[in-house]
């Protein structure tokens, strides 16, 4: 099958579509960090009304729990960002990407995160909330580029 892998941290281009084995296993889990019922809610982050959910591992239901999550956390909790963190050393972060878009994410950037014990793809939804390029100040020529590619996609 065909997947994109990040290969190296340096921007978009590091993005590259490659052959790979199909996931194999009779199941996929999900354990996402943003699940009601007695799991561990989504870290917080003040003052900005914002949620970080990591996804352990991206499973077939990864579009419906994130569905829910998002609607929960913008219209019941009022936040007006959430951001999704994928693991990078997980295959199936490739292929859940393009089922996230559909609910109207986008592509934030690649971060280290501690709670999933390495780098992972962070992708975003903004609720009431509409950034531009010159709210942000950029250190570099290619800050400015990955800035570009990050507004570039997000949902008109």
């Amino acid at each position: 099958m065909r997947a994109a892998q990040v290969t190296r941290l340096d921007g978009p281009d590091a993005i590259e579509v490659s052959d790979v084995e199909e996931p194999t296993g009779d199941g996929v889990v999900v354990e996402v960090h943003a699940a009601e019922g007695g799991r561990e809610l989504p870290e917080r982050i003040d003052p900005v009304d914002l949620a970080l959910i990591t996804v352990a591992v991206p499973g077939a239901d990864l579009e419906e729990v994130i569905a829910a999550q998002r609607h929960h956390l913008f219209h019941r909790v009022c936040l007006d960002a959430i951001y999704i963190d994928l693991p990078l050393d997980t295959p199936a972060t490739a292929l859940v990407a393009d089922h996230l878009e559909r609910l109207g994410l986008s592509y934030s950037g690649i971060f280290p995160n501690p709670r999933a014990d390495g780098d992972v793809l962070r992708m975003q939804s903004l609720h009431r909330v509409r950034v531009k390029a010159d709210d942000i100040a950029v250190a570099s020529d290619h800050g400015r580029e990955l800035l570009d590619y990050v507004l570039a996609d997000l949902p008109a």
